[in-house]
């Protein structure tokens, strides 16, 4: 049977996968990241990573990559989906939170905690919203520039 952060896992990537219209595709790595994405076709352009946790008390790696995001969701077991909102958040700002609520709390924050708390609401987001944010990321960010079109030469 499969554990909470594997369904999460699996749910992300059918959300992933129905949002965008196929136009980016999302697999679990063999080693590293829980969850990558990257735009379809797109061989060897950016790619997002992502960690996927479902601990209680808000934590991460010690790690600030560019493009390497933490996932913070919760799963309910009645309805076999994630929770509402999910959290994103990028490693360097994950490792500032941290810093954060570690001055103002001895024992952390708890995860549900975390995305109650209207502080933290622009790292929340709901399926759109996470895959508007991989669009943006993947797909807008490597557009080319318009062609100018065919241009008679000059002699």
């Amino acid at each position: 049977m499969a554990s909470d952060k594997e369904k999460i896992e699996y749910k992300l990537i059918d959300w992933i996968a129905l949002e965008s219209n196929g136009r980016l595709i999302a697999f679990k790595p063999e080693n590293g990241a829980d969850l990558v994405v990257q735009k379809r076709g797109g061989y060897n352009e950016k790619k997002l990573s992502f960690k996927i946790e479902t601990a209680s008390l808000l934590k991460g790696e010690n790690t600030s990559e560019k493009n390497y995001y933490f996932v913070f969701a919760n799963f309910d077991e009645v309805k076999q989906n994630i929770v509402e909102k999910i959290a994103v958040i990028s490693s360097v700002d994950l490792l500032e939170v941290i810093k954060k609520i570690e001055k103002t709390s001895v024992n952390g924050i708890a995860l549900k905690d975390f995305l109650n708390n209207k502080e933290y609401s622009t790292y929340l987001m709901d399926k759109k919203s996470f895959v508007s944010f991989l669009i943006a990321n993947l797909i807008a960010d490597s557009k080319s520039v318009a062609k100018t079109g065919f241009k008679s030469k000059k002699y």
